[in-house]
């Protein structure tokens, strides 16, 4: 009788053990996810080839951590590591705030489309093109901001490692050299616009 007993408690406790390793489990995958999430935002630079010493340059540029922003370059670095973000200074500048940032090239169909449509709405009156003027001059820029200047950073950085210099100083100088901003360059959306807009009235009228 008693040897029936301490079978049947030995039964009783390994189906204790084994719920209670049955109720680990999930908790330690839910850990595992959490660190996971964690993690996830340090591990968008890596996944994108981007180091963040050499992020933290391109952003800086010329001005270095002793004269730059330390708050701008903290929220465009963040933005930067977010794979979708927005950009809320290229909703209020547009175009003027991707050429600002030394994204030039990528102003120039923002700039004729927006400029061809506000010269249609205003010789035409055609007062339906206006929201689709903001799409091109306020909504895009917001937009897609930190993914074309993640794109110029990584074609930065990656020329800068292609060229193979001696020595790392020298690779953050050329990698400064070409990020920062340029008020020069943040003129041009709006020179490029006011010439398109007087090309086209002197064609049209």
């Amino acid at each position: 009788m008693k040897a029936h007993t301490l079978d049947h408690l030995h039964a009783l406790s390994g189906r204790a053990e084994e719920s209670v390793q049955r109720a680990d489990g999930p908790a330690t995958l839910d850990l595992a996810q959490g660190e996971a999430l964690i993690c996830a935002d340090e591990d968008v630079p890596r996944a994108l080839g981007i180091d963040d010493e050499l992020l933290r340059a391109f952003i800086e540029g010329n001005d270095g951590p002793e004269r730059a922003n330390e708050h701008r370059v903290a929220a465009l670095l963040k933005g930067l590591k977010t794979p979708f973000s927005f950009s809320d200074a290229a909703f209020i500048s547009g175009p003027l705030y991707w050429g600002y940032r030394k994204c030039t090239i990528k102003t120039i169909p923002l700039v004729l489309i927006g400029s061809c449509l506000a010269v249609a709405s205003v010789l035409y009156d055609l007062l339906w093109v206006v929201p689709f003027i903001g799409i091109f001059t306020h909504f895009i820029p917001w937009c897609f901001f930190y993914s074309v200047y993640r794109a110029r950073a990584k074609r930065v950085i990656q020329n800068a490692r292609e060229k193979g210099f001696g020595t790392e100083e020298e690779t953050i100088a050329y990698i400064r050299k070409r990020g920062g901003t340029s008020y020069p360059r943040a003129l041009f959306p709006l020179v490029l616009a006011i010439a398109v807009i007087a090309l086209v009235v002197f064609i049209l009228l």
